[in-house]
């Protein structure tokens, strides 16, 4: 009986590591995912934004056309998000005519102290709050941040960016669709 028990013992033993070694079956992207909303109906949308100071929200479909826009989906406390920021920041001058929307879903007093972190305030050009409904990752399905999507004076999709993207990329993005980065007039909303 111990002869049966220790032969079954072994052969679990040999099988059961095989069955859980073996990898999952990859996951491929959906037909969904591959239509994204954001593809398929390639005009800016029109959502709201919680602005900082917690009672005002600003709609989307306020955004005058005339430049180009870049909404930025992004988490306060994201490593990727952080370093995408400093870099776009710095490359501020090649960027100047685009106006950036930064959005997350997390609170307002996350968002706010990243805000501050990074003095966004002192940047015309730039719009920072909350998407307090999640617009953005259904309508972008997102699944990395941070997520950027470039749009043409028109408010027309050009091109979307995961994880990051670099200031030349982003500049010759908005180059290739006719849309000047930088302009000698003041800046405004």
């Amino acid at each position: 009986m111990k002869r049966i028990f220790l032969l079954l013992f072994v052969l679990a033993s040999l099988y059961t590591p095989a069955i859980f070694a073996q990898a999952p079956p990859p996951v491929l992207p959906s037909k969904d995912a591959q239509e994204a909303p954001y593809l398929q109906h390639r005009e800016l949308p029109a959502f709201n934004i919680q602005l900082l100071d917690s009672a005002t929200d600003f709609n989307t479909y306020d955004i005058p056309k005339g430049k180009p826009i870049v909404i930025m989906n992004f988490m306060p406390d994201c490593e990727h998000c952080q370093k995408l920021i400093e870099k776009l920041l710095k490359g501020m001058d090649t960027l100047k005519n685009i106006r950036f929307y930064l959005i997350s879903p997390m609170e307002i007093a996350d968002i706010r102290k990243f805000a501050n972190k990074f003095h966004i305030d002192q940047y015309k050009n730039i719009v920072i709050g909350r998407d307090k409904n999640g617009f953005g990752p259904s309508f972008y399905m997102i699944r990395f941040v941070p997520f950027l999507a470039l749009y043409d004076k028109n408010k027309n999709l050009v091109e979307s960016f995961e994880n990051s993207v670099e200031v030349k990329t982003l500049a010759a993005a908005a180059k290739k669709k006719g849309i000047p980065t930088t302009e000698k007039k003041a800046l405004g909303r």
